[in-house]
């Protein structure tokens, strides 16, 4: 079985890491747009193979993975189906696209959609990253607001409640 990662971030990385250890595996085709991750990939592990010529990767394909983003969906997910692979998608919010949809699933191919743990990896990272650069959310009590509860928690998200509360838009004692 051979298979085409599309991007080689958090979860790409881990995907053909893991690869390494499947002995059905026999090949783990890579694309990405930053060579330095895919010479680095290719050095590390004996099965990743970058990417030269789409076309004919795709013909040995069985499996195409894409961990990159939504538009990685829309522009390699038909290309790969049509290629008579199947498809997993990591960003399965792609799918809210009804024609991007509705063409996806006018294929033969199976098309696997990973729920919990595996899709929320990149989320995770994500979101511990903003973390270290965010100051702390602060939660507006229900006594607390005036007017559109939405402006307040909105604002709370955006971290402009001390601003607000300045400006005597919000009581101090919130």
């Amino acid at each position: 079985m051979n298979i085409l990662v599309i991007g080689a971030g958090s979860i790409g990385s881990t995907l053909l890491r893991e690869c390494e250890h499947i002995d059905r595996i026999r090949r783990c085709y890579v694309l990405d747009h930053h060579p330095e991750k895919l010479e680095r990939l290719e050095d590390r592990y004996p099965k990743v193979v970058p990417v030269e010529d789409l076309d004919k990767t795709l013909k040995d394909t069985d499996l195409v993975v894409e961990a990159a983003s939504q538009e990685a969906v829309k522009e390699f997910g038909p290309m790969a189906l049509e290629a008579g692979a199947d498809l997993m998608i990591m960003s399965v919010g792609a799918l809210v696209d009804e024609d991007l949809r509705s063409e996806l699933y006018s294929y033969d191919g199976d098309i696997y959609l990973p729920t919990g743990a595996l899709c929320g990896i990149d989320a995770v990272y994500n979101a511990s990253m903003a973390m270290r650069h965010r100051r702390r959310l602060q939660r507006i009590h229900g006594r607390c607001r005036r007017g559109d509860p939405r402006d307040h928690q909105t604002s709370n998200i955006l971290g402009t409640h001390r601003y607000r509360q300045k400006k005597g838009i919000v009581p101090r004692s919130c």
